[in-house]
């Protein structure tokens, strides 16, 4: 009989996983500095949401993520990162144009 404290499945928390997937999605996951933009946004976004909501904000917070994945999804799949791209030149390109 096998020993019951001994699981053969691995236990993965399916949150986890979740948010690790997001990380990299919001910040650009083609990207070398993609994943840490994103974790730099997501995690205060997470701290926020659950102090704002409280404990049972938790569902909230994940709706908050969907829109925000489709609002990414849609308009720059490439992620923040690349929007920062395409963003931040055009700016230094019409001051130093001035």
């Amino acid at each position: 009989m096998p020993d019951p404290r001994v699981s053969a499945r691995p236990h993965v928390n399916r949150a986890f996983i979740f948010r690790i997937s997001f990380i990299a999605a919001l910040g650009g996951a083609g990207t070398l500095y993609g994943p840490l933009v994103g974790a730099a946004i997501l995690i205060p976004l997470q701290t926020a949401t659950n102090t704002w909501f409280g404990g049972g904000g938790s569902g909230l917070t994940y709706i908050l993520y969907g829109g925000i994945i489709v609002l990414i999804a849609r308009f720059e799949p490439g992620g923040v990162f690349e929007l920062w791209h395409h963003i931040i030149p055009q700016r230094w390109r019409s001051k130093l144009a001035a």
